[in-house]
């Protein structure tokens, strides 16, 4: 999914909330990730890996999921209890905090040669050679389930790894490289281990809450 088919979602998510509520949905609110024990990644990665959550979210209808703002002054990761709070403040029955434990990339090169064979220099093959990368990137996410009417948090965590290989090409991506104004990262082992991540998360959240609500 493009940013700006996420944009497009998040909108029409928006004009359509009064109605969702109307209908049973559960409300659930997403703050940005917390993503300061990996290094190079700033407060925009967190917001992007919050917004994909939010479109995972999208796909059950019964959930009505929203991306919150941090309260100012506010540090990540919140606590039980000012998550709560939050959640209460916001109008929304949950709150998703999560943090990121990994976020890693490793990346080797080996060469690679391949012989065509034909009518070359009468029969003999030509070979030719390449670098081909091999490119992994594993995440680990914690996340918390807080109830916004009670401070009895439900926690889990989720992995996921993508790799990818290419001859002569660079697919190394960090998550600092994170950034709402750039699909490349999509494209990217990090991006796609992430996004992976994120719908694994969005089908837990969705076994719990309604479990939760039953």
């Amino acid at each position: 999914m493009t940013i700006r088919a996420i944009h497009r979602a998040t909108l029409l998510a928006a004009l359509a909330s009064s109605t969702l509520s109307a209908q049973g949905q559960r409300s659930v609110g997403i703050v940005p990730f917390d993503v300061t024990s990996i290094e190079g990644s700033g407060v925009e990665a967190g917001r992007v890996l919050a917004t994909l959550v939010r479109v995972e979210l999208l796909n059950n209808q019964r959930l009505l999921p929203r991306l919150i703002k941090l309260p100012e002054g506010a540090r990540l990761p919140l606590q039980t209890k000012d998550a709560s709070t939050l959640g209460r403040d916001s109008e929304v029955e949950f709150i998703v905090v999560g943090t990121v434990l990994e976020a890693s990339s490793a990346r080797s090169n080996n060469r690679a040669t391949t012989r065509a064979i034909g009518k070359v220099l009468g029969g003999a093959g030509a070979g030719v050679s390449g670098s081909l990368t091999r490119t992994t990137a594993k995440v680990t996410l914690h996340v918390q389930l807080v109830p916004s009417k009670s401070s009895d948090p439900q926690a889990f965590e989720v992995s996921e790894s993508h790799t990818d290989i290419g001859v002569g090409a660079d697919f190394h991506t960090t998550l600092g490289a994170f950034s709402a104004g750039d699909a490349g990262w999509q494209k990217t082992p990090m991006g796609k281990a992430l996004r992976d991540a994120a719908r694994k998360i969005s089908v837990e959240l969705a076994q719990r809450i309604a479990k939760m609500a039953s």
